[in-house]
């Protein structure tokens, strides 16, 4: 399929719009908008915009993958955190390894992609990211209902959140620990 430059960059920046808003649902205030994101940024969204027109069947992990050797190619390295002048990153690893929010945001870009192309979700996809287990607690404390923002991956390709109570999140549905109060 041949796409002009500008709809590759009008849908670029509709994933990197959603990305942003999907990692403030999280915490996560350090991404800018598209006018302010510095040009690499939009260079990559760029190119994982081109690599799914090039690949409408490749799943979250091959998405990653993707990015991940554009960023290796252009001398970026593992680091705990996101510097661009250093070229680190802490997403600089095999996508079995990320945690499920960043496994998350690959689904999150399909989706978008697929989205702004109005592409049907191929029978291919993988299934949504699961819901993760409970980390044992250290020592016996009483249990405490928070209130929490859930995502989840619907059949059609489509995103629902919503506010639930801590000790009822349905089945299918990801909590941030960092989005509970």
């Amino acid at each position: 399929m041949t796409v002009s430059k500008q709809k590759i960059n009008a849908v670029a920046k509709k994933c990197h719009e959603a990305n942003k808003a999907y990692c403030e649902s999280i915490g996560d205030d350090s991404q800018p908008s598209w006018k302010d994101a510095p040009d690499w940024q939009k260079e990559s969204a760029k190119a994982g915009v081109q690599f799914h027109i090039d690949n409408p069947n490749a799943d979250d992990s091959a998405s990653h993958d993707s990015w991940l050797a554009q960023k290796k190619a252009d001398g970026w390295v593992y680091g705990e955190t996101k510097d661009e002048d250093a070229k680190t990153h802490p997403c600089i690893v095999p996508f079995e390894e990320l945690p499920e929010e960043q496994q998350f945001k690959d689904a999150l870009f399909i989706e978008t992609f697929r989205a702004a192309f109005g592409e049907p979700k191929p029978e291919t996809d993988t299934k949504p990211v699961p819901k993760p287990e409970p980390k044992p607690k250290a020592k016996a404390e009483p249990t405490r209902v928070y209130n929490c923002k859930v995502f989840k991956k619907n059949p059609d390709g489509s995103f629902a959140s919503m506010t639930v109570r801590s000790d009822a999140i349905p089945e299918g549905f990801y909590a941030d620990p960092e989005q509970c109060d």
